[in-house]
């Protein structure tokens, strides 16, 4: 469902950026993978950018109202829609490595702390 994870991940992050109701992002926005990668790297971008300017009194304020499972809403965070939005792309590749290893296809160490090796053996930017 990388329709799912790059549609929520954008709507929060919108939602956080602009301090707004959370928009929604349509299907045939992003049907091809071409499509979801560009605008993908696009949001990526501009949220790695928002978020670098933000300072801790910042992302503990409560700021935007996000519908959550329940009927209600109410304010939250900065910091903890950015931790959600974390552990909401870390249970997908949770759920897709158990999938594809129960077939054989196991995409190997997908833990954090070896995301920072790798990250550490990459050229600066």
């Amino acid at each position: 469902t990388l329709f799912h994870l790059l549609s929520v991940d954008w709507e929060w992050g919108e939602a956080l950026m602009h301090l707004r109701e959370m928009p929604s992002l349509t299907l045939e926005e992003a049907s091809e993978i071409a499509d979801m990668r560009a605008r993908w790297q696009g949001y990526a971008d501009t949220f790695s950018t928002w978020l670098q300017t933000q300072d801790s009194t910042a992302l503990a304020t409560p700021g935007v109202a996000i519908e959550w499972i329940s009927d209600g809403r109410e304010p939250v965070t900065a910091w903890i829609v950015v931790t959600h939005m974390c552990l909401h792309v870390m249970q997908h590749a949770s759920e897709a490595a158990h999938l594809l290893t129960d077939v054989g296809h196991s995409p190997g160490d997908i833990d954090f702390a070896e995301y920072r090796v790798w990250q550490a053996q990459q050229p600066p930017i």
